[in-house]
Parts: structure tokens; C-alpha cells; sequence
């Protein structure tokens, strides 16, 4: 449920930002942001209930967890997907716009699409990494592999390159929920620790997709870019085929 907020503001957000921007400017969004960010802070101030601490947590004790096959395994699964994903969804707008030729409309709709698309793939999964972890990894990263390996071939039509994100939207709204849930499978006593752990590396792998996404478009173009996070997410793809959650390679 709580990941579901992700996919829902992808659909919300990257429509009223579209629209914003087209409307008044780009500066209007971020202002809406910042407006929706302080007023989303004030309400978790006011509303969540106290949450005494019952055990106390160190640095030390988020580096002991990675000493568990398993959860190293799914932190690093993590960051290969997430590193790809970002690497090329970051990216997709440039592509759609001078690969596809399509107009800030239609890419919005396509965007839009794929917002619903990560709903239902959250959804779908979600339910499946409760009880086999291992198979919604593998359904999640094989679907955002596929997809950004044959975007660059797909962008002659619309109907094509809606399908191909329907794909990827429906694959990678998937990956927090079964990541996580890898995660917190390999070792359920020390779930905040891992949860931790996972949550950093999630947030650095953004940043540096989207660093190294930007890098590979300036240097060799928008395919290179699609071609460059389709590698990356194989990678997690061949180490989720060769790992468990339990920590065990698989003879």
C-alpha cells in the first residue's frame, strides 16, 4: 500500500508538472512541489502517532547485515535495476521527442500511461513478492530490460512505443515492493537494518543512473543511453537467476 504512493504520484504528478509547465512555466511546478512538500510535513507531524524506540540501531549494525548472502544479494539486485532504470528513464523524454518526433502532448499521455501501468504492476507483484520473492524480482527486471532493449527499435509509431512502456511501467512499479521484500525474506530479525541499508542504496542509485545516464547521452547518444540501462538491469537479472533470498547461489 505504502509503495503504491509512488506509482499513484507518478501518475498525478507527471501529469499536473506537464501541465504546469505548459501553462506558466517550468518554475511553476517546482513551486508546487516545495508547496506540497511542506504541506505533506506538516501533516505527518500532526497526525502520525509516537513511535517509541525499541531498539536502538548503530552505523555498524547496517554494515553486519551485508554480511548476509541474502540480503547483499538483494541490495545489490537493487541497485543494478534501479541504476538502469534510471540511467534511462530519466532520459526517455529526449528520446520520445526526437527519436519518435512526438509532441509534448502525446509523450505526455505516454508518460501517463506508464504512471498506470506502475499502479497495476505494484499492485500485481506486490501480492506475488509476499510469497515468491524470487519470481516478482525476476517478472520486475526482466520486463524494464526487454523494454529499454527494444525502445530504440520501436519509436516508427505511437502504438509501439506505448506498449513498450506499458512494460516498463508495469515491470519497475514491481521493484520496490519485491526488492524490499527480498530484502527483509533473507533476514527477518533485523528487518530496519537491512530496510536501511536498502533504502540507501536505492536513493544513491537514482543519483548516479541519473548521472551516468547523462553522461552516456552526451557522449553517445539517446539509443547508447537505452541500450546502457538495459545492461545494467540484465546484470541484477543474472545475479537475481543466481541467487536466493535465503542466501544460497543456485547450483
Amino acid at each position: 500500500m505504502i509503495f503504491s504512493g509512488v506509482s499513484i504520484a507518478s501518475v498525478v504528478g507527471v501529469s499536473l508538472g506537464t501541465y504546469l509547465a505548459a501553462l506558466l512555466d517550468w518554475r511553476a511546478a517546482f513551486w508546487v512541489l516545495a508547496l506540497l512538500g511542506a504541506l505533506s510535513a506538516a501533516v505527518l507531524a500532526t497526525t502520525l502517532p509516537a513511535l517509541p524506540v525499541t531498539e536502538r540501531g548503530y552505523l555498524g549494525g547496517l554494515t553486519v547485515v551485508l554480511r548476509n548472502r541474502g540480503v547483499a544479494a538483494g541490495t545489490a539486485i537493487t541497485a543494478f535495476v534501479v541504476l538502469g532504470h534510471f540511467a534511462g528513464y530519466t532520459y526517455v523524454r529526449p528520446v520520445l521527442e526526437a527519436d519518435a518526433g512526438l509532441s509534448s502532448g502525446v509523450i505526455a499521455t505516454c508518460l501517463l500511461v506508464y504512471g498506470l501501468a506502475g499502479v497495476a504492476g505494484n499492485f500485481t507483484l506486490g501480492p506475488l513478492s509476499g510469497h515468491r520473492p524470487r519470481i516478482a524480482v525476476t517478472i520486475a527486471l526482466s520486463g524494464v530490460t526487454l523494454a529499454a532493449a527494444l525502445l530504440p527499435f520501436a519509436t516508427g509509431g505511437v502504438v509501439t512505443v506505448l506498449l513498450l512502456l506499458v512494460v516498463w511501467g508495469a515491470s519497475y512499479g514491481g521493484v520496490s515492493v519485491s526488492t524490499q521484500t527480498w530484502v527483509r525474506t533473507a533476514d527477518p530479525a533485523r528487518i530496519e537494518a537491512s530496510a536501511a541499508v536498502w533504502a540507501g542504496v536505492f536513493n544513491a542509485s537514482i543519483a548516479l543512473g541519473s548521472l551516468a545516464g547523462g553522461q552516456v547521452v552526451d557522449r553517445a547518444g539517446n539509443h547508447a543511453v537505452l541500450f546502457t540501462a538495459a545492461g545494467l538491469t540484465a546484470a541484477g537479472l543474472l545475479l537475481t537467476a543466481l541467487t536466493r533470498p535465503g542466501g544460497a547461489c543456485v547450483s
